[in-house]
């Protein structure tokens, strides 16, 4: 089903998010709809949330509510506790990945493979990329890792 937020907070009759068993997705929220994503995901019950090129900024682009967390002001008084929609927005894992992906071998060989970085919280540049190529079976192996692309 594809729906937009305000159909799916609407109340759309055949719209029901506690309904069915895949993820629900996210695609390209704003950052003035956090509040809407959010209570979409509370709607959603259990079903697993995959935000896909949301516009706002998270944890994994060192996002405001981590940026400033630690901050102290001026007069040294702890910075604020974040909101329940910032918390939502930074309660994602990032992933960035290049799929499909020709990988060159050693011997001039090529295989199908893929550029996967996952940041679990804190900047980008702490996590590595990973190298990945597809075995005969079809499965993505790790072969490698490296700090820079």
């Amino acid at each position: 089903e594809h729906v937009t937020l305000e159909q799916a907070l609407g109340g759309v009759q055949w719209c029901d998010l506690q309904r069915g068993d895949g993820a629900v997705a996210l695609v390209g929220i704003a950052e003035h709809q956090v509040a809407s994503a959010r209570r979409v995901a509370d709607l959603s019950g259990v079903r697993p949330i995959v935000g896909v090129n949301v516009e706002w900024e998270h944890a994994g682009d060192g996002g405001m509510t981590y940026r400033s967390a630690g901050a102290a002001t001026a007069q040294d008084a702890p910075a604020p506790a974040p909101g329940a929609d910032d918390v939502f927005a930074n309660s994602f894992s990032v992933v960035y990945s290049y799929l499909p992906l020709a990988i060159q071998g050693l011997l001039g060989a090529t295989q199908e493979g893929a550029v996967f970085k996952c940041v679990r919280g804190g900047a980008p540049e702490g996590s590595p990329w990973r190298i990945l190529v597809k075995d005969d079976g079809g499965t993505y192996q790790q072969v490698g890792a490296m700090q820079r692309r």
